[in-house]
């Protein structure tokens, strides 16, 4: 190693013979390309072109093509002139030029080296840039080269392809190099862009990729430190941000990243790559002084190669934070942050890297002020990602005495990252928060920082997470009050500050103008139920939250619309947790006055509360007060107020008794059967179930007035036989059964349970001829009803009803509410409305026989259909 000089490529093996040509595939090539014998007269660059040309046309499939192809290709770049007509030509085929490269690069094999085509299309490429003609976007060429190459098992230093190894890498050098060397006033650019790719390499698991990456990065800076036509910004390595204008292409960017992932790789187990990172932090350091000399116009500080490096001395690990701490002074605060960075990176259980170096790296720079807020909020958000696979005890000690440091420097930075990082992992949340928290001095910061940031209206613009999902951000503040609520040593601070913190977090997540009533419903609903911020603040100590639920009485006591739906929320959770009398009888008088609120959505989530309270033994007769409010909420326009005013009701007719429970069922079931024909499937079915129930908690005198209510359930349970619901069409059936029981008609009970509707109309009109108006005005509201199957119900049972009238004014009403509906926009129920009324207009014709008092039903029926098919539905026909 001592005989090499620092930089230099290692000599390649000499070859013993020619290396054979083998093909890369097996597979015979789709077109052969032959070189065609040209005039002797064209110019060679022409001919050279030519031949490109010629070869991207086809399919390159042996070796021998693509060596032949690639040979073309160097030639035109030696002897082309830049400018020239045909090196103008050129450039219409540079897309072409480069998809074949990359394919010849993909098409070699991984697990071998036994071709020069790697070699030679890295000369080829080289080439081009010499020539000026790789195009603008190149990068994806020089990524597959690299890729290439470092993708090949380790060498065999005494096989055949020793030399061919060599002479590949050398390849790969000279052309980044080369790259480099011909970007001319880019030059820092390009350099930066190789480095780009080659950094992440340094990180593989893999030894010989690792030390490929780190022997590449060290010819490539061993190269700019003999390179004087580089131009770097003046400001480079001087350890302090100067306030002057420069090109962006002078910007050299990637000092810290060098020197961090540098010094990691000097200090790992494999001695090749650590004496290879060595080198690499020689140049480096050769080039922070040269650059350093060059701005200052002074030799006070001399490079003395040996005096300040001798790796080989000392041991490994020592000298390793020795070659950091010699770049600090080098080191502006954004160099210091990508060191930090890539040390937190290779913290995890699979790293390559002595982790202890990685620890020491980041105790040097964490409790820098010079950090900018966005380096800040870098780092937190590194240690968030890493933290869950850091496993040692000493990069564990390590990052928290960081995390520690940045919160006393800049704590609004970190709280803030912190409440963007945490919904994704709780777990690390947690620990970081744990942290935070451990010291008082930091403690108190968070406390003052959090209710800052989440009354900060612009934060809330500014940060997207915040603006997407603030419900998550209340989650996150919440949790690190639970935290600090739980230490010892923050009760007092949590305590002093608690109020304007609730009102802070009330506020970060005041819905209303940002979220619809709906939305707001459905986070307190199913979604994200293992978020729910209330759970967290329930392990919160007891006197905590008994001023959390009095600060939100208090709020609630005045109504607000621009926050009371989520401090309702808020109330509803941690009443439904509550274990104190004195909390259920005070949330009782707030929720008999949302309960009648007219914005949309609250109702709805006061019943859901209440629901909850009911199905609590403690707390479920004391709801009862707030009964005959539930009750008229049924007919709410709002199907989620009427599904959960039906739960709440269901629950409370259990805890009724006697006289109080019979009047409440006659009362009720005058409300319930008008929700039969709700949009809602929910609505309908619970309200069938229910109604169904109720005619038999009936007693006494309310036993006669029941039967009334019965009556009129009877036509739209019939109807609702044709429900397209399966689970509301069986639900009706079984309610008409029990309604033909309450009123003693067995014939009612016997066909509700053959579904033989046409026969219970019949039945209907027959039994209840006085009822003919109220039977034509609810079939008229269901000529209305979404449903086809309905409305052809109604359609056919006011026809019923226009042929069984004897007054003509009642014929001509019945002619009139069908003439309202007969632009119906299903086909049936239209060809069906213009056959009744067909019928009805020749009620006087002797062609049409109207069933009468001397035939039965069935014959009537029959005569009838008889005419018009369609009039009416055939027993057996279903829905």
């Amino acid at each position: 190693m001592a005989e090499r000089p620092p930089g230099t490529p290692r000599q390649a093996w000499e070859e013993k013979g020619e290396a054979t040509l083998t093909p890369s595939s097996v597979a015979e090539p789709s077109k052969v390309c032959e070189v065609e014998p040209l005039q002797a007269a064209v110019p060679r660059d022409e001919r050279a072109l030519k031949a490109i040309i010629r070869f991207t046309k086809c399919r390159l499939e042996q070796v021998g093509q693509k060596l032949l192809f690639l040979a073309a290709l160097c030639t035109f770049c030696t002897i082309t002139t830049v400018g020239s007509t045909v090196w103008g030509a050129f450039r219409y085929f540079q897309e072409e030029v480069m998809t074949a490269i990359q394919v010849m690069l993909q098409e070699e094999p991984d697990d071998c080296l036994d071709t020069t085509v790697r070699q030679q299309v890295m000369l080829a490429v080289a080439g081009m840039s010499r020539a000026r003609l790789l195009p603008h976007d190149k990068d994806a060429v020089v990524q597959a080269c690299i890729k290439s190459v470092f993708r090949l098992p380790p060498r065999d230093s005494q096989g055949s392809e020793a030399s061919l190894y060599s002479k590949t890498l050398a390849a790969l050098d000279s052309m980044l190099v080369t790259l480099v060397h011909s970007a001319g006033t880019r030059g820092v650019v390009e350099l930066q862009s190789i480095l780009k790719v080659l950094l992440p390499y340094t990180f593989s698991q893999l030894a010989e990729v690792q030390k490929r990456a780190v022997a590449r990065i060290a010819r490539l800076l061993h190269f700019i430190t003999t390179y004087s036509l580089l131009e770097i910004c003046p400001c480079f390595a001087q350890g302090k941000i100067y306030m002057h204008e420069c090109a962006e292409s002078h910007h050299f960017l990637l000092l810290g990243k060098l020197v961090g992932q540098l010094t990691l790789s000097y200090a790992c187990k494999d001695e090749e790559t650590s004496c290879e990172a060595a080198e690499a932090l020689y140049q480096l350091h050769v080039l922070v002084l040269q650059q350093r000399n060059k701005s200052e116009r002074q030799n006070s500080e001399q490079l003395q190669p040996g005096s300040e490096m001798q790796p080989w001395i000392f041991p490994r690990e020592k000298h390793a934070i020795g070659l950091c701490w010699m770049f600090t002074r080098y080191l502006q605060p954004s160099d210091q942050a990508e060191i930090m960075v890539t040390a937190i990176k290779a913290m995890g259980p699979t790293s390559r890297y002595n982790i202890s170096v990685a620890a020491q790296m980041v105790d040097i720079f964490a409790g820098d002020s010079a950090l900018l807020p966005r380096m800040v909020k870098s780092i937190v958000g590194v240690i968030f990602e890493n933290l869950p696979f850091i496993r040692a005890e000493v990069a564990l000690k390590s990052v928290h005495r960081a995390l520690l440091l940045l919160m006393d420097k800049q704590p609004r930075v970190v709280v803030d990252t912190l409440l963007d990082y945490s919904p994704i992992n709780i777990s690390a949340a947690r620990t970081m928060w744990n942290t935070v928290v451990s010291k008082p001095q930091t403690a108190r910061k968070a406390l003052q920082e959090l209710v800052r940031v989440l009354t900060d209206l612009s934060q809330r613009k500014t940060s997207p997470s915040r603006v997407d999902n603030p419900r998550l951000q209340c989650l996150s503040a919440i949790m690190f009050a639970s935290e600090a609520g739980l230490q010892p040593i923050c009760q007092e601070e949590v305590h002093a500050i608690f109020p304007q913190l609730f009102l802070a977090l009330l506020f970060q997540v005041t819905f209303t103008t940002e979220l619809r009533p709906d939305e707001v419903l459905m986070w307190w609903g199913k979604q994200h139920q293992h978020l729910s911020p209330v759970r967290e603040m329930m392990v919160m100590p007891r006197f905590l939250r008994s001023s959390f639920f009095c600060h939100l009485a208090e709020l609630l006591s005045v109504e607000d619309p621009t926050w009371e739906m989520t401090a309702m929320v808020f109330f509803i959770e941690i009443l439904e947790r509550s274990d104190c009398e004195d909390e259920v009888d005070c949330a009782l008088g707030i929720l008999d006055v949302y309960l009648r609120s007219q914005c949309l959505g609250m109702p709805s989530l006061v019943l859901r509360a209440i629901l909850r309270l009911t199905e609590r033994p403690d707390t479920a007769r004391k709801t009862l007060i707030l009964l005959p409010l539930v009750m008229e909420r049924l007919q709410d326009d709002d199907d989620a107020t009427s599904d959960a005013a039906l739960h709440v009701l269901a629950n409370m007719l259990r805890l009724l008794e006697g006289k109080t429970l019979s009047l409440t069922a006659l009362e009720l079931a005058a409300k319930l059967w008008p929700l039969f024909g709700c949009v809602s499937d929910t609505v309908r079915e619970l309200s069938i179930h229910l109604f169904r129930d109720v005619m038999g908690l009936v007693a006494g005198k309310e036993k006669k007035k029941m039967k009334n209510e019965v009556q009129n359930s009877l036509l739209p349970l019939l109807f609702h036989l044709h429900d397209e619901s399966k689970s509301v069409a069986k639900a009706s059936q079984e309610a008409l059964r029990s309604a033909g029981r309450f009123l003693n008609w067995r014939r009612l009970a016997q066909l509700a349970g053959t579904e033989q509707a046409w026969r219970i109309r019949e039945r209907l009109l027959a039994k209840n001829r006085s009822r003919t108006k109220d039977y034509l005005h609810q079939s008229q509201r269901y000529l209305q009803n979404p449903q086809v199957a309905l409305r052809l119900e109604a359609v056919r049972f006011i026809g019923l009803i226009g042929r069984q009238v004897d007054r003509q004014e009642d014929v001509e009403h019945v002619r009139e509410v069908l003439r309202q509906t007969r632009t119906d926009g299903s086909l049936p129920v239209s060809s069906l409305l213009a056959q009744t009324m067909l019928l009805l207009n020749q009620r006087s014709d002797t062609e049409v026989e109207f069933p009468t008092a001397e035939l039965t039903a069935a014959e009537g029926m029959e005569k009838v259909n008889t005419r018009c098919p369609a009039m009416t539905e055939q027993p057996g026909d279903g829905r």
